[in-house]
């Protein structure tokens, strides 16, 4: 716990650190804080969610990495760390960072909100916000040359489809074009999305889009 604390020191964001000593601290904290459950505990008993935000938003490169990949590790460790970071508002940060420069960290935002899409809560917090499901659909345009994480970014748009609303915003968003295009060029995992639209209570205001 000593250790936990002095690495959470260098990573506050309100101390004057260079980013190259949080860089080398968010990875310290990947390494001890994952060989552990009661570590990992720890971690989040502190107010890690709130400083691993704040770089999500303000960290260079290097730490925006660190971050990410400590994000990722979280996602796939429990349901509950999920629910907390859709709750501590994540959601909308990971969504904004799918139109980053680096192919990098679009793919790692990618896969922690894919992952974070998996829980029922989370979605309903998602698509709240009209601006993320855009996005998501807005990126499978080829026209915006970001498509290093299609097959990621067609999961979290399927995992959209489980809710009413999310069907309903999918549909009628001005995007959804990108999203029909790519089904029609015979993408797999786009007529797959497609096709559980096609299948439920939207059918007919789907199919007058598809036909329009």
């Amino acid at each position: 716990m000593g250790v936990i604390q002095s690495l959470l020191q260098l990573i506050y964001p309100d101390l004057p650190y260079s980013y190259k000593a949080r860089e080398v601290a968010l990875a310290a904290i990947w390494f001890f804080c994952f060989s552990s459950v009661n570590s990992l505990d720890d971690l989040i008993s502190s107010d890690v969610l709130g400083w691993l935000l704040f770089y999500l938003n303000n960290g260079d490169y290097a730490v925006l990495e660190c971050t990410l990949k400590i994000l990722r590790h979280l996602s796939e460790v429990s349901e509950d760390y999920n629910r907390m970071m859709g709750r501590a508002g994540y959601l909308g940060a990971l969504a904004s960072l799918l139109g980053a420069k680096s192919c990098r960290i679009r793919e790692m935002a990618a896969q922690v909100l894919s992952s974070l899409l998996q829980l029922h809560t989370n979605r309903v917090i998602f698509i709240q916000d009209s601006d993320n499901l855009n996005r998501l659909l807005q990126l499978l345009d080829p026209a915006e040359g970001k498509l290093m994480a299609k097959d990621l970014i067609l999961s979290a748009i399927m995992s959209l489809t489980e809710t009413n609303s999310g069907r309903k915003k999918i549909v009628t968003s001005e995007h959804f074009n990108s999203l029909k295009e790519l089904a029609d060029s015979g993408d797999f995992d786009a007529k797959k999305v497609v096709k559980k639209l096609s299948t439920n209570r939207l059918h007919t205001i789907f199919s007058k889009i598809w036909n329009s």
